[in-house]
């Protein structure tokens, strides 16, 4: 169990009310990480969601063998993980601890076992969750094509696989 005043410093749960943090409290668990330990990798299937309390986490894609993109970095209040909330599906990025950070973890499963005792947890957790969601798949958008209109090697790659069309 973590203490309440950790989950209020993660943006997406500050202003939940305390008896949901109590339950979302009581599931989650702090992670201390080095610098470049990796969280988890590009199409694995998360079982955790990560919250960052201190430190930083960089993460990324391989769009093309040996070309890899930096999507960004997430530091403290906020999170990452969002595919552990979508059942079957995988990472899309990889992630990877920049320096020594403090994390919270909470297992999907856990949480969704909460959401079947508390369906107004359910609704307000996932209502924050889209709206991450949302972020993330708009800002990975917006650097995915400025990096495919600004990388020759990419370029390349796309016009023999046709995909030069879609960009």
């Amino acid at each position: 169990m973590v203490p309440r005043n950790d989950l209020k410093r993660i943006y997406m749960l500050s202003d939940l009310p305390e008896e949901m943090l109590e339950k979302i409290a009581g599931i989650a668990k702090f992670y201390l990480y080095s610098a470049n330990m990796p969280l988890f990798g590009s199409g694995q299937q998360l079982k955790h969601f990560y919250m960052i309390l201190t430190g930083q986490v960089s993460l990324s894609i391989e769009i093309v063998p040996d070309v890899s993109i930096i999507l960004g970095a997430v530091g403290p209040g906020h999170a990452c993980g969002v595919s552990a909330f979508i059942p079957g599906s995988k990472s899309s990025s990889r992630a990877v601890c920049d320096e020594p950070s403090e994390l919270l973890l909470i297992s999907a499963d856990e949480l969704f076992a909460l959401f079947e005792e508390d369906r107004d947890l359910a609704y307000y957790f996932t209502m924050r969750i889209v709206r991450l969601y949302k972020a993330i798949i708009n800002h990975r958008t917006s650097i995915f094509l400025k990096s495919l209109s600004n990388n020759p090697q990419v370029q390349k790659n796309l016009k023999q696989t046709r995909l030069d069309q879609v960009v």
